[in-house]
């Protein structure tokens, strides 16, 4: 039973004007990281992560651990990218570094003013977990700026589908709409998992009824909505194993999927494992044996969507 769909998926539309400026090659050269005795300088930057996001050491409350506090695994960070871009919204310069690094220094960057740092936190496969930016930076020829700490924000899926499997022979279809090509991430909330021992951040609560109650083994399908073919699937009774911080942060039982797709129509089939591409086309589970094995009444699922 499906209890919130999604009808399409805005695209986007870039428009870039090309402006040829005499005498631009010095700057060309610059941008793309060529170093100069004037005329470039260089910014240092830190982080400033949400409360919400830092992780719990010796019962430290959030508002107050240090950044040496801060689990990156637990986070689901790998990297940190940072790109100064001028008041035209043109990249200049860039930089990439661990998460544990927790800040970065971007070098050759041409002087000027009203430049805009943008910082993104990425996972394991390249998706933005976190996301900030300051504008308004100065940059002076021959000297490093230091603008502090940059705030992050959490990058919110675009589309969140919730429904539940109220039988064992239920298979619900969820239509996505993308009107652009891109990347995109399935994630599957639907197993809550038990938290083991103290080492582990393991989510315990998705629907916010009670910990560690809902026990839905999903199994996932996409198809071309318009002849059937099977896109990708997660089809396993541990079908979230490819996810980052699978078994240490996350269940390895909720579905995860990451692939790049192209503009059309697609249709997501979810259902109880196990879980045949026929039965998920058809819309209808013969199987599905899981629903029963747990003894958990609550079967929800909720599907987080990000594209980019």
């Amino acid at each position: 039973m499906v209890r919130q769909t999604s009808h399409k998926i805005p695209g986007y539309i870039v428009m870039v004007l090309l402006v040829t400026v005499l005498g631009c090659s010095k700057a060309d050269s610059t941008a793309r990281g060529a170093p100069e005795s004037t005329g470039t300088g260089s910014v240092s930057f830190s982080i400033l992560w949400p409360q919400g996001a830092l992780a719990e050491k010796n019962n430290v409350p959030p508002q107050a651990a240090a950044i040496e506090d801060i689990d990156c695994a637990a986070l689901g960070v790998a990297t940190v990218e940072a790109t100064m871009r001028d008041a035209y919204g043109i990249p200049l310069a860039s930089g990439s570094w661990p998460c544990s690094a927790h800040g970065g220094t971007i070098d050759n960057i041409p002087e000027g003013s009203d430049r805009k740092i943008v910082v993104t936190a990425k996972d394991s496969v390249g998706f933005d977990v976190y996301q900030g930016e300051k504008a308004g930076v100065q940059i002076v020829g021959g000297q490093n700026t230091n603008i502090g700490a940059v705030p992050f924000e959490l990058v919110l899926p675009i589309v969140v589908l919730m429904g539940s499997i109220a039988q064992q022979s239920e298979v619900d279809h969820l239509p996505i709409t993308f009107s652009t090509s891109g990347k995109v991430k399935i994630d599957v909330q639907a197993w809550e998992s038990c938290t083991s021992n103290g080492t582990k951040n393991i989510p315990t609560d998705f629907f916010g009824d009670g910990n560690n109650n809902n026990k839905l083994i999903s199994n996932i399908f996409l198809f071309n909505n318009q002849n059937g073919t099977l896109v990708d699937s997660k089809a396993t009774s541990f079908p979230g194993d490819v996810a980052p911080g699978a078994h240490t942060t996350r269940s390895g039982r909720n579905p995860y999927l990451v692939m790049n797709i192209s503009a059309g129509t697609y249709r997501l089939a979810i259902g109880s494992y196990p879980l045949s591409e026929a039965d998920a086309w058809a819309g209808v589970n013969t199987d599905g044996s899981s629903w029963s094995d747990y003894g958990s009444p609550w079967k929800k699922y909720k599907i987080n969507i990000y594209f980019q």
